[in-house]
């Protein structure tokens, strides 16, 4: 009983912020996912998808990613007026290096969706074991902003946990890189997530630079705005759209 409050409390929490990225900021994040991986082209995939299946999927992951990031209880990696904008692209930066945005991978399902012999899971490969009777031994708590992990299996969430909810996928990511941040704070920036791919500050640096690189030199080249407040769509506009939705029906 405690863990399925947990988890509907936290399925909630990630649901209630109520923030989309503006048609031009979903447009702009999408068509660096696209030239990063095309749709349809990812290998050994154990499902049938279409092209266009994979683009409208590319369109949800970036939806998704952008509410965990924008999320008002969720403190950006970066600091400045585009934290958050630089924490969205390198959240979906993370996501291509480790899974290349794989419909298998996101949903789970085949035998290559988890990497490092089955032990990692969902978009972001966060490493929580192979599961036992369906569940991971090792569950991790979001309810600070930083990652812990336990083994205690009423508390938490397991990797069968992440990849049944993508918002979580990228929540708990978004939790392990603070904790990487933190951990490796000595480090320069782009090396700062480490921790997250090797789990030390010691090794993993070059990895950080790639992923944390790429995320950067794409909000530097033709983001459509350098102030997180200008990629949120107001509430007025979700209610014009919606109005007309309605019109239409």
């Amino acid at each position: 009983m405690k863990r399925t409050v947990l988890i509907t409390t936290l399925l909630l929490a990630t649901s209630a912020s109520g923030v989309e990225p503006t048609p031009a900021a979903l447009t702009w994040a999408t068509s660096k996912m696209t030239r990063w991986t095309a749709p349809g082209t990812n290998i050994h995939v154990e499902s049938s998808e279409s092209a266009e299946q994979a683009q409208e999927r590319y369109e949800s992951i970036a939806k998704d990613a952008f509410e965990v990031v924008f999320d008002d209880q969720e403190p950006a990696l970066f600091k400045g007026k585009n934290g958050k904008l630089k924490t969205w692209a390198t959240l979906l930066s993370v996501a291509h290096f480790e899974s290349s945005f794989r419909d298998d991978v996101d949903r789970g399902i085949g035998t290559k969706s988890r990497g490092d012999h089955g032990q990692s899971w969902c978009l972001m490969q966060i490493k929580l074991g192979k599961a036992v009777k369906g569940k991971t031994n090792t569950r991790i708590n979001l309810d600070t902003p930083y990652a812990k992990f336990t083994t205690k299996m009423d508390e938490g969430f397991g990797g069968e946990d992440l990849v049944q909810d993508r918002k979580l996928c990228f929540k708990a990511a978004l939790h392990v890189m603070r904790t990487s941040f933190s951990m490796c704070k000595a480090l320069p920036e782009d090396e700062r997530l480490a921790a997250y791919a090797s789990g030390t500050c010691d090794k993993g640096r070059q990895s950080s630079r790639w992923r944390v690189g790429k995320a950067l030199r794409w909000v530097s080249q033709g983001a459509p705005s350098r102030n997180d407040e200008d990629l949120i769509q107001k509430s007025e506009e979700l209610d014009a759209s919606y109005d007309v939705g309605l019109l239409n029906d």
